[in-house]
């Protein structure tokens, strides 16, 4: 099953997969929601960590049209 941690849990807006019992045990403590089994981490990832991946990307030194000869 697909979980995903909620505030305040450390873990908060992770997606796992993990043994149902402990699932439902986490779900039961009220530290997650379960998700649709075809949710992937990357879409389900915090904002936070999505917008570093996108600085990341956008600080790579453009490739200018020169090259060594």
């Amino acid at each position: 099953m697909k979980i995903k941690f909620k505030k305040p849990d450390p873990r908060a807006g992770m997606v796992v997969q993990m043994d149902s019992n402990l699932g439902y045990k986490f779900i039961e403590q009220g530290l997650a929601e379960q998700v649709a089994e075809n949710v992937t981490s990357e879409s389900s990832a915090p904002a936070d960590v999505q917008q570093a991946e996108q600085v990341a990307d956008s600080a790579a030194p453009a490739k200018s049209g020169k090259g060594k000869k």
